[in-house]
Order: structure tokens, then C-alpha cells, then sequence
């Protein structure tokens, strides 16, 4: 079975707490905690049928092509590496495609581009062939495709963050995953929204370096990281609290808390000019952020109330860092050609 064509799209994420404790070095033998948001900056992908056997990827991110039949579907490569992998689990029976692929961010910004990209394809290749999976189903082939098929030191909270969209505290075992949505209505969400900030440090990192010394550090339970990853569930779960009263400013502290903690995964989580651009925000009148991702480069995030926000906005462009509007997306993943996703 397959369309003549299908758009479906990924929503990118911002995480509040916990990172690190998706890692199945570490929900394995402890309970993880993640609370994080899914933001309206997403991965699109595009796939127009072919009847002649040939596929046609083309990446806009990477301005490059890759060209082959359907039945002879090439290893896993950069930067197809993800699609290339679904490809091989959801292959179309007949015919051939044309996939076109993008992204609102750039590739290693500490946005999970990565993850919801996986979500993407499983999401849109699965439905090429016909099948109709559950959002959890596409969250676990998503990270199977990452962690099993290419190797890759990650945790589970970019997929599910991008399949199940919204903000959410995911809690990781070793037998289930559970997803507990956070605000609901929209007056506390607008009110949330206006009392965050998100900044583009205009630089970007490979988070599997990074992600591999603290995932071989936590095997090991080296006593520093050990007490670093409990302390960062604990403040998920605080983090939780905050954003369901509507508490700000300790939202900002734990924000910052939870930064303090990170720190301590890995020296490569920050820099000079990490430090450089959060000490400004602080200093201008932020209550407390962290970056976004795996650390090192990215995206910023800040709680700051709105008051505030003008004299950090500037002080933080005098650095050559950029604001980026957004506001918090509530759908997951997503196929636009009429098919509905809403009940998966």
C-alpha cells in the first residue's frame, strides 16, 4: 500500500528537568523523570509516490540528494542515517518514492531534532505501508531506530516528547514509560508561556559525544554523576509542581538548579560562552534557565518575567545571541493528508 502523497511533521521539544535520567543506564535501576514541552518548531517530511521502483531522498537541512531502488534499500549513512533505517523496517511493497526532509531548526541544537525526526519517518513510512501505530508504538520504534539500529547513546524523552506533543512528565522504568500531561487549559498555559524565553546560542554540537561519556559514567555509577542524575529526577518532579501552580519564579530556580546539576555530567555540557550568555541573562533579570539539549551549544532556555524581558533580550543580543519566539505546541506527530492521528 502506498499514497501518492503524504506530509506529516514532528514537533520539536524544549526540556525543563530530568535529562539524562531517560538514559537506560540509568531507568533501568532507577525510576526516571523528564518534564518537558514540545514547541511549534517542527521536522517535515514529505513523500510523493513513484511507480517506477526508485527512491529519491533529498535533505534540505544538508542541501544533499540520495538516489536508489526500492528494493535495494542502502545501509544506514549521513545524513539519511534515520530514514535510511526506517526505510528498512517499513519499505514500500510497490513502487517508489520521492521523500523530501526538513527541519526548523538546526541539526544539534538541543531541540531533539534527532528524535523527532525518527518519529517522522516511523510515523509517515508506517502509514505509506499501511500500518496504524500508537503513539507509543512510534516513540519505541523511534528510539529503537536510534539507540538498537545506529548505535546511538540516547534516552527516550525526544520521541516520546514528539509523539505525544503538549507538556508532559515522563516517567521512565524498565518495563513502561508513562505519560502524565501537565497544564491543560489555556489561560495557565498562555501565562507560562509569557514568563519563558528561549534563546539561540548560534552554534551547534554532537550531542553523542557528550551523551556517550555521561551514558559510560552512569553504567559504571560513578558516585558524582550517580547523586547528580537523582538530584536532577527530584527537581523534575519539583519542576512539575511549579508549572501546575503557575509558580514562576521557583520554576526559575529549579531551572537553574537543574543547570547546576547538568553541569556535573560531563565537563563538555558547558563552555565559556554557555556561561557567558546565562550569567548575562541572570545578571539582566532572569530568574534561572538551562540549555536545552545534551549541553554544550544549543538553544537557552529561560523563565524571566515579562518586566524583565527587554533588558535581557538586549543584553543578551549585545552577545550576538538571538531570541526565538515560540509558543508551546500541543499536538504530537502528525500526517496531513486526512488521516487522523488524534485517537492513536
Amino acid at each position: 500500500m502506498t499514497h501518492d502523497l503524504l506530509v506529516g511533521k514532528a514537533p520539536l521539544r524544549i526540556s525543563f528537568s530530568g535529562g539524562g535520567t531517560d538514559l537506560a543506564s540509568y531507568y533501568r535501576k532507577f525510576e526516571g523523570r523528564v518534564v518537558s514541552a514540545t514547541i511549534n518548531r517542527f521536522v517535515h517530511v514529505q513523500l510523493n509516490g513513484r511507480k517506477d521502483g526508485r527512491v529519491n531522498m533529498k535533505s534540505d537541512d544538508y542541501r544533499t540528494t540520495l538516489a536508489f531502488d526500492s528494493g535495494e534499500i542502502p545501509l544506514p549513512k549521513p545524513p539519511f542515517e534515520i530514514a535510511l533505517s526506517a526505510m528498512r523496517i517499513f519499505s514500500p511493497t510497490t513502487g517508489g518514492l520521492d521523500m523530501f526532509i526538513d527541519s526548523d531548526a538546526p541539526p544539534g541544537s538541543g531541540l531533539g531534532s534527532s528524535g523527532a525526526m525518527a518519529v517522522a519517518m516511523v510515523d509517515i513510512l508506517s502509514s505509506n505501508v499501511g500500518k496504524c501505530l500508537t503513539r507509543y508504538e512510534i516513540a519505541e520504534k523511534a528510539y529503537e531506530i536510534g539507540h538498537d539500529t545506529l548505535r546511538l547513546p540516547i534516552g527516550k524523552q525526544d520521541e516520546y516528547a514528539s509523539a505525544f506533543g503538549g507538556m508532559n512528565e515522563f516517567i521512565f522504568t524498565r518495563n513502561e514509560v508513562e505519560v502524565r500531561p501537565l497544564i491543560r487549559d489555556p489561560e495557565s498555559l498562555a501565562y507560562l508561556e509569557r514568563n519563558l524565553m528561549l534563546f539561540y546560542l548560534c552554534e551547534t554540537r554532537e550531542a553523542s559525544e557528550i551523551l556517550r561519556v555521561q551514558d559510560e559514567r552512569t553504567r559504571r555509577e560513578d558516585p558524582d554523576i550517580m547523586e547528580a542524575l537523582h538530584r536532577s529526577r527530584e527537581f523534575a518532579v519539583e519542576c512539575r509542581k511549579a508549572i501546575e501552580s503557575g509558580d514562576v519564579q521557583d520554576l526559575g530556580r529549579l531551572l537553574d538548579c537543574s543547570w547546576q546539576q547538568k553541569k556535573k555530567y560531563t565537563e563538555k555540557v558547558t563552555n565559556a560562552r554557555v556561561d557567558l550568555a546565562y550569567q548575562t541573562a541572570i545578571h539582566a533579570g532572569a530568574y534561572g534557565g538551562k540549555l536545552t539539549g545534551a549541553g554544550g551549544a544549543g538553544h537557552l532556555l529561560l523563565c524571566c518575567a515579562p518586566e524583565s524581558q527587554r533588558k535581557v533580550e538586549e543584553s543578551m543580543s549585545a552577545l550576538g545571541v538571538k531570541r526565538v519566539n515560540f509558543r508551546v505546541e500541543p499536538n504530537g506527530v502528525s500526517i496531513e493528508d486526512g488521516e487522523s492521528t488524534a485517537d492513536r
